[in-house]
C-alpha cells in the first residue's frame, strides 16, 4: 500500500471543502447589488493598458464587471469564478452588454488551465487568499512570460473597508479575518510574487464614494447582502455579540461617512497594483 495515498486523500478532500464553503460564503446574500456599488473600482485595473486584440483572464471575476469591460475595449476575455451563482449573473450581463466572454467556474487557487495570457487581473478577489504567496505564483504562471502583465485591486489599509475595525476583531478571539489589505501595501506584494518573475511596475491608491441613505444602513446593508459580513456577523451571533459588532460597525463607518442632501456618501480607499512578467 502507498503510505502517501491517505494524506494526498486527506489533502483532495480539504480543498474541496474549502472550495464548497467559499462557494456558500459567495452564494449568500446578493453580491451582485454589493459589487456594483465599487464596480468602478473595480474596472480602474484595467486603466492604462492596451486591451485592444489581447488576451485578458479575470480571476475571481464574480458579476464580470471587469471582464465585460475588457471585452468592450477589445479584449478576448476568460473570467473565472467559484461561485455559478455569480457567474449566471456575469454571463446574463454579458449578453446584455453584448459581448463575448468566457466564463469558467475554477478558484484562484488551481489556475494550471490558463496560461499564456497578456493580462491577468483580480479586483478584490485574490485579496481573500489564506495563502497569498501561492495564489501569486499562480497569477503569474497564467500570465505569459516577457512582458506579461498582473494587476490586482485591494482594499486600502486603514480604510472603511478591508479589515473590520480592531474591536470587532477582538469579538472574534483566536479567530481573526483575513487581512484584505495586505494586497494593497507594495512591499506586502512584491514577497507575494518573489518566488516569481513578476515585479512591481506600478502602484496607485484612490477612493470611491458610494451613496447610502445612512451610516447604519450601510451595517444593515453588509448584514443582508455581503457572504463574509454575514458569515462574520452569524459566527458573532452564536456568541450574542452580534448587536455590539453591528454597533462598533457603524463607528467605524461615520468616520468615513460625508453627509449628503441624499444621506451620506462612503469614502472608500483602494490600491491598484501592477506587476510585469521577465
Amino acid at each position: 500500500m502507498d503510505d502517501r495515498a491517505p494524506a494526498k486523500d486527506s489533502a483532495v478532500g480539504d480543498a474541496a471543502g474549502h472550495a464548497a464553503a467559499a462557494r456558500a460564503v459567495w452564494s449568500a446574500g446578493d453580491y451582485a447589488t454589493v459589487g456594483d456599488w465599487f464596480a468602478d473600482a473595480s474596472r480602474s485595473v484595467l486603466d492604462g493598458v492596451d486591451l485592444d486584440g489581447r488576451t485578458v483572464l479575470d480571476v475571481a471575476t464574480g458579476t464580470g464587471a471587469v471582464a465585460i469591460e475588457a471585452a468592450r475595449r477589445g479584449a478576448s476575455v476568460t473570467g473565472v469564478d467559484i461561485t455559478p451563482e455569480l457567474l449566471a449573473v456575469a454571463r446574463q450581463r454579458a449578453t446584455v452588454a453584448e459581448v463575448e466572454v468566457t466564463f469558467v467556474e475554477g478558484s484562484f487557487t488551481d489556475l494550471s488551465e490558463h496560461r499564456g495570457f497578456d493580462l491577468v487581473t483580480s479586483s478584490f478577489g485574490v485579496m481573500l487568499a489564506a495563502e497569498p504567496e501561492f495564489v501569486a505564483r499562480e497569477l503569474a504562471a497564467a500570465a505569459r512570460r516577457g512582458g506579461g502583465v498582473v494587476a490586482v485591486v485591494a482594499w486600502a489599509p486603514g480604510g472603511a473597508f478591508g479589515s473590520p475595525p480592531p474591536a470587532v476583531v477582538d469579538l472574534l478571539g483566536d479567530q481573526p479575518p483575513v487581512d484584505l489589505t495586505r494586497w494593497a501595501v507594495p512591499e506586502s506584494t512584491a514577497e507575494f510574487f518573489a518566488s516569481t518573475t513578476a515585479e512591481i511596475t506600478e502602484h496607485r491608491r484612490n477612493t470611491i464614494d458610494i451613496p447610502f441613505p445612512s451610516v447604519d444602513h450601510i451595517v444593515t446593508e453588509l448584514a443582508a447582502r455581503c457572504g463574509p459580513w454575514m458569515a462574520l456577523l452569524a459566527r458573532l451571533d452564536d456568541t450574542g455579540q452580534a448587536g455590539l459588532a453591528r454597533d462598533l460597525l457603524a463607528q467605524h463607518f461615520e468616520a468615513f461617512a460625508e453627509p449628503t442632501a441624499g444621506g451620506v456618501t462612503l469614502q472608500v480607499g483602494y490600491a491598484v497594483t501592477q506587476l510585469t512578467t521577465a
